[in-house]
């Protein structure tokens, strides 16, 4: 069992991607300054996916927040799609249609986040462009596709004692997800869900990237299988070995959505449900450092 760095300088050694990750934030990724356009062609397409299954009815101030995401896309004349348990089916047949039910099918119908984090890896591979929870609340993404080919969510501004204090290394989490269609950084998740939930690659995972401060290591943890992202970034890094504007990824996930799960629900609920804040004053209140 790895055991907790003692001194949490530099990088823990549970977080095995941090010094490779962390060299991915683009001084020049700031509102203020963007990376140049790139080419026609080369940014993620643009489109946003969002999906909500398992049967269930949408909470208010998630419905709130979709409704607000389709405006804002709208008005940039980006795509928007909102997947349902309608969807599901199609979607899997995206690719091997056997192996996509074996893996959707492996996932216990409780665990609702891990099925739709499949389909949601599926769609990205099929389709490319960037996918969302329903709880993120979008800012200005115009930059997004025109500047970058991926976008991760991932906390590489935190200091090494707050670093200190997670038990596991930090997570390219599904919630926020970015990049072109038929790109081996989705082929390369999907293939590591597979080897996690249809093979023992859960094991690896636990045994690798959390210590002993995280409990319960022997039982089936569902959001483990995210570090599939990590495994598949680091990957395409290692091959092209290129700077961050090169590369053109995306660590600044905050700067273009506000994760209302995150936020003060007040804050939220005035903004989307009572229509008391502007969204300039919702964003100057919630909004995370960049």
């Amino acid at each position: 069992m790895h055991e907790t760095s003692k001194t949490c300088e530099g990088e823990p050694d549970y977080d095995p991607f941090f010094s490779r990750f962390v060299n991915l934030a683009d001084p020049t990724d700031t509102f203020e300054r963007c990376p140049p356009a790139l080419p026609e062609g080369e940014g993620i397409p643009r489109v946003v996916h969002q999906f909500w299954i398992g049967g269930t009815t949408m909470p208010e101030i998630f419905r709130q927040c979709v409704d607000h995401n389709r405006g804002v896309l709208a008005e940039q004349g980006i795509e928007h799609r909102l997947y349902s348990d309608e969807d599901v089916a199609e979607i899997l047949e995206y690719g091997d249609r056997t192996r996509n039910q074996r893996l959707y099918e492996a996932v216990p119908a409780w665990l609702i986040a891990c099925r739709k984090d499949i389909l949601m890896a599926l769609v990205l591979e099929e389709r490319g462009g960037l996918a969302i929870d329903c709880s993120m609340y979008l800012r200005d993404v115009e930059p997004l596709f025109r500047s970058f080919t991926h976008a991760v969510r991932y906390r590489y501004y935190l200091k090494p004692k707050q670093r200190c204090a997670i038990p596991y290394a930090l997570l390219c989490l599904f919630g926020y997800l970015g990049g072109r269609a038929k790109d081996r950084f989705f082929k390369g998740i999907v293939d590591g869900l597979e080897c996690f939930w249809l093979g023992e690659d859960r094991r690896r995972f636990l045994q690798q990237y959390t210590t002993e401060a995280f409990g319960a290591r022997d039982v089936l943890h569902g959001w483990m299988g995210q570090y599939a992202i990590n495994e598949s970034l680091d990957a395409v890094l290692a091959a092209r070995a290129e700077t961050a504007a090169e590369n053109r990824i995306s660590l600044s996930w905050d700067r273009f959505v506000i994760d209302i799960d995150t936020v003060q629900t007040a804050y939220a609920v005035k903004r989307l449900c009572l229509g008391k804040l502007d969204s300039k004053r919702f964003e100057e209140l919630v909004a995370g450092p960049l």
